[in-house]
């Protein structure tokens, strides 16, 4: 069984810790120092506020912060552990053996039969919920996101990429590099049209749409430093680019845009970017 490791929300008392030793320390420094009204000049009595107070903001503020990096932790575990889930269950129903139909009396003669589709077998997933199936469910609430997952983790052609796309991602999360933070430049749908039948260069360059300096250069370093990391990508972005092709003459403009802002096509163009693969 596997052991999921619980993410603290940061203490309160820290906070309010540091907020009062801070007060105390400045009362005490101004006592200490014989600061009155009438030995200080106008402007640093009107500075004074903000030379107490200023630090008693940043502690909250950074407390604010980190209660919003362990709640987005907290919901990327969730995540994962719904996504082992139907993973799992995935597998389960890939393994129930078909039963057996009884075989038509022969009359005499001997008949070949092809085998027809066992009414198990789920159908092809949709591209509405292909698109929502690559993004991820938005959290542990999203039952639309959960359903979509489930049924491309239960298409044999499906589901290597959401596979790859959850390690990508869940690999990145590690950097703290989050595809929510990283708004990308949005292409056209034509050009994922020419991406999709082959093109490269300047065509398609649009394609990298996020150019976040800081994370590019996080990804890269990663890549030359960590070869699971690097194998791992590496197969990531060679089966995101075949699903594209595969996917694309189905699409309409809509659903290519729709594809094109998933989380999993964010870690997409984060990582073709710091390989180099718009360039």
């Amino acid at each position: 069984m596997e052991h999921h490791q619980s993410i603290a929300r940061p203490p309160t008392a820290l906070a309010w810790i540091g907020t009062v030793l801070w007060l105390g320390l400045a009362v005490w420094i101004v006592f200490a120092a014989g600061v009155t009204r009438t030995n200080l000049a106008p402007l640093l009595i009107l500075m004074l506020p903000v030379a107490v107070f200023g630090p008693v903001a940043l502690i909250w503020g950074l407390y604010r912060q980190a209660q919003a990096t362990a709640a987005l932790a907290r919901d990327h575990a969730a995540l994962r552990r719904e996504m082992a889930k139907l993973s799992d269950a995935a597998k389960t129903s890939a393994q129930r053996p078909a039963v057996a139909q009884p075989a038509p009396p022969s009359h005499g003669q001997s008949a070949l039969k092809l085998a027809e589709p066992s009414a198990d077998m789920p159908a092809p997933v949709s591209t509405a919920d292909l698109v929502l199936a690559l993004n991820f469910p938005a959290d542990a609430e999203d039952k639309d996101g959960f359903r979509a997952l489930k049924r491309a983790l239960t298409d044999p052609a499906m589901k290597p990429i959401v596979t790859a796309a959850q390690d990508v991602l869940t690999l990145l999360s590690h950097d703290g590099l989050y595809m929510d933070d990283l708004a990308p430049e949005r292409a056209r749908p034509e050009t994922w049209r020419r991406f999709a039948r082959g093109e490269r260069g300047a065509a398609v360059r649009d394609i990298g749409g996020i150019r976040v300096p800081e994370a590019v250069a996080t990804v890269s370093d990663r890549l030359r430093s960590d070869p699971i990391f690097r194998d791992t990508a590496l197969h990531f972005l060679r089966i995101f680019d075949q699903l594209v092709t595969r996917v694309e003459p189905r699409m309409t403009d809509t659903e290519l845009s729709r594809l094109g802002d998933t989380r999993s096509a964010r870690a997409f163009m984060l990582v073709g970017r710091a390989i180099g693969t718009f360039d």
